[in-house]
């Protein structure tokens, strides 16, 4: 049996602690029950069991002890293990029983109640259950390493693990070491950030804020808090009806965080006048339609009670309290050209379509081209109603051209909408292109007779032909007519003498000093120009350039241009030139014809410009000049007149 030893005492009353985390040794000789539950028995060699051993400080060697841990102590100093642990509540056969005390003991216990007496601090308390010992491993005299296992349910904390001789010696039941071990929280696993705060939308216009129904909008929605991320998505936008139908769109698009743009919202052409709802998130728009009666101010109208009802823009309160703006959806307006066959005397009806009391103004294009340019005129109408308009086009206003299409807009202005609502008036396609020559001047030409003729006589001659061997002989006769009848003759073409012949000008017979009679005309005999001439052949009956018989009051003579024995036709009024056989509508101004021409003539004379831009000339403001075929027997060009200006148009074949 071994004796006491004093270094052994001393050896535990001077430990040095030393730990991975937080160790404490403390000097006083320990003394404590060692028959708890927890105790950990512990096998060491006897032969090993020398006090110099005891002498070496035990150090405690490990990383940081955190719950639901599992981890390797070593246990470096004279008391290495050479077994297993016995967790026994007795110390009886621990170890051999021939070798009484040959043990010694691991144990956790929690921090005891303060007590100032104590020589620890904190106490010692209850054995500390969270903690258990295994797999104790000898690695050589001074190195044992062992697992221990912490709880998952381990309060963070610290506790006492002290080893203790538990032999029958006092010396063995002696402190051997003691440290102070703190239980560190588990890391969390990783958690997913926390959702972004997204903002809340809010409404604050809706552009435009009127619609009509049948027609296509890309409204912008102007506000706050918009956005399109993954994490926070573009606001759902809901346009709904007081029925709660929907009202279709494509698309919602969210350009910046204060604009979206919703893209082909279509009222239905079928909804009768009625107010819809724009939502995002928490705010409202209210569509107010105006055609139904407007409600009074306050009176709920559906569920949606805007502050001023029919007031684009205001602020509105839906049944849920929120606030919005209000917005307005018309029935539909339309404007429709329906009919324009009588569009020669500027006549055209369109068809407009709206609430009741609404006017606007409407505006009609015509387009079209001709040889030279586009065309486009416009003929602006006001203060027109609902209903089929029978519209009379301002003649001077519109442009002489060719017209093949018609359109425009109507700005409607309904009651109860403070700015008009604009309408295209859809293209509409001329069954018959519009020529339309604008305001032509018609001068009088006739056959005079040499009768109704004063003053005296002068030489003329008559012209006939004989053709032989493809040579062509003309033969002159000199005659004395009336000197004024000469003039006029020769000035209109042809001329009726006092035997009733019909004389006609040399020149529109072919037969001019410069045509197929050059080198034959005798002295004095004139065949040529536009006046002097004193030469004629006689005819059967009286007939144009386009080889017709002229008829007063129909037939007319185009402008052309006179160049040598050729006079090619001129274009009229900038527009193109005239055919024979053309039939011209001629109107005063009222829209009613005043007659119908056939060209069947031409005029040198009408190719002459000057005049229409003479303040002095009867013809000044004119566009064309046209001479007219008349009855009338005078001898002078006064006596004939002339017929006037006429707005002149004709459908183009």
């Amino acid at each position: 049996m071994r004796k006491t030893s004093d270094k052994i005492g001393g050896a535990i009353e001077g430990p040095l602690l030393r730990a991975a985390l937080l160790f404490l040794i403390f000097s006083p000789v320990f003394c404590h029950a060692q028959d708890g539950v927890n105790g950990i028995y512990v096998c060491f060699p006897i032969h090993l069991m020398d006090e110099e051993y005891f002498n070496i400080s035990p150090e405690l060697l490990s990383s940081s002890w955190i719950q639901g841990q599992t981890l390797t102590v070593s246990l470096k100093g004279p008391y290495p293990i050479n077994s297993f642990p016995i967790n026994s509540p007795t110390r009886s056969g621990v170890c051999t029983p021939t070798l009484e005390g040959s043990n010694v003991m691991l144990t956790a216990w929690e921090f005891g109640p303060t007590d100032p007496n104590s020589v620890f601090q904190p106490p010692i308390g209850p054995e500390y259950p969270y903690v258990t010992f295994s797999n104790f491993i000898y690695v050589n005299p001074l190195l044992t390493t062992f697992t221990v296992s912490i709880a998952n349910d381990a309060p963070p904390g610290g506790f006492y693990l002290t080893l203790s001789s538990s032999g029958t010696y006092d010396n063995y039941r002696s402190l051997a070491g003691i440290w102070k071990i703190y239980i560190q929280p588990k890391t969390p696993p990783p958690q997913p950030p926390p959702p972004p705060v997204c903002p809340t939308p809010v409404l604050t216009a809706v552009t435009p804020d009127v619609w009509v129904a049948g027609k296509t909008y890309n409204p912008k929605l102007t506000g706050t808090g918009f956005t399109n991320t993954v994490a926070c998505p573009a606001p759902t936008v809901n346009i709904t009806d007081v029925n709660n139908n929907s009202i279709p769109y494509s698309n919602a698009t969210v350009t910046r965080d204060t604009e979206m743009i919703v893209t082909a919202v279509v009222p239905p052409a079928s909804n009768p006048t009625e107010t819809v709802c724009v939502t995002l998130g928490n705010e409202t728009a209210i569509v107010d339609v105006i055609s139904k009666p407007a409600s009074a101010a306050g009176v709920t109208v559906n569920n949606f009670t805007p502050s001023v009802p029919g007031t684009a823009g205001s602020i509105c309160t839906d049944e849920m309290g929120d606030q919005g703006i209000t917005v307005q959806i018309i029935a539909p307006v339309a404007a429709v050209i329906t009919d324009t066959s009588d569009i020669m005397d500027g006549n055209v009806t369109v068809n407009l379509t709206a609430p009741s009391g609404t006017t606007g103004d409407l505006n009609l294009d015509f387009n079209g081209s001709d040889a030279s340019a586009l065309e486009l005129s416009q003929a602006p109408f006001t203060a027109l109603s609902p209903g089929e308009q029978e519209l009379q086009l301002p003649f001077d206003t519109i442009l002489p051209g060719i017209y093949t299409m018609a359109n425009g807009s109507w700005d409607a202005l309904v009651p109860g909408v403070a700015a008009a609502q604009s309408v295209t008036v859809s293209d509409y396609t001329l069954p018959t292109p519009w020529t339309y020559f604008r305001k032509i001047f018609y001068t009088q030409y006739n056959v005079p007779h040499e009768s109704a003729c004063g003053g005296g006589d002068a030489d003329a001659w008559l012209v006939t032909t004989s053709v032989v061997k493809r040579k062509t002989t003309c033969n002159f006769t000199k005659i004395k007519l009336n000197a004024a009848f000469i003039r006029a003759a020769w000035m209109n073409g042809a001329g009726v003498d006092l035997d009733g012949d019909i004389l006609k000008n040399a020149v529109a017979v072919n037969l001019g000093d410069t045509q197929r009679c050059a080198g034959q005309y005798p002295a004095g005999a004139i065949g040529h120009g536009k006046a002097g001439g004193n030469t004629f052949e006689v005819v059967s009956s009286i007939t144009g350039s386009c080889n017709a018989t002229l008829v007063a009051g129909q037939s007319v003579a185009m402008p052309c241009t006179q160049i040598g024995r050729q006079c090619p036709v001129a274009v009229l009024s900038g527009v193109q030139a005239l055919s024979c056989g053309d039939q011209l509508n001629l109107d005063s101004g009222d829209h009613t014809s005043a007659s119908t021409r056939i060209v069947e003539d031409l005029c040198p004379a009408c190719s002459n410009t000057s005049p229409f831009s003479d303040p002095g000339s009867p013809m000044y403001g004119a566009d064309g000049h046209i001479d007219a075929f008349s009855s009338n027997t005078s001898c002078t060009g006064k006596g004939v007149g002339s017929l006037g200006f006429f707005y002149t148009s004709y459908p183009t074949n």
